[in-house]
């Protein structure tokens, strides 16, 4: 029990999460990375152009954050919505990088 109990404590909340151990993220950080993803949509949907580039959408996501995202969390966040179909990207790298909106 004391394995499972360590394996399995969430150490921002202090509690037992069984996804944790399932799939190696808690829910609380799986909630807070739908949160940052939905902001995302927000605003990739709020912007009047269809073509993007990805350091201008990066610092107007910071500039609407609470909280520091790395450019490697905002790529994550950037290829869920590549993967659902939101948005299309293309570029090496993340000064070349274009973001174009699909809807």
């Amino acid at each position: 029990m004391s394995a499972l109990q360590n394996a399995a404590m969430d150490p921002r909340t202090g509690k037992i999460d069984l996804d944790l151990v399932i799939t190696g993220i808690s829910s609380n950080s799986r909630q807070v990375m739908e949160q940052k993803r939905l902001a995302l949509v927000n605003l990739i949907e709020t912007m009047d152009r269809s073509v993007l580039k990805w350091a201008e959408v990066y610092r107007l996501y910071l500039d609407q954050s609470d909280e520091h995202v790395s450019e490697r969390d905002f790529n994550r966040l950037l290829l869920d919505l590549v993967d659902e179909g939101t948005i299309h990207m293309s570029g090496r790298s993340n000064a070349e990088k274009v973001i174009r909106k699909t809807k």
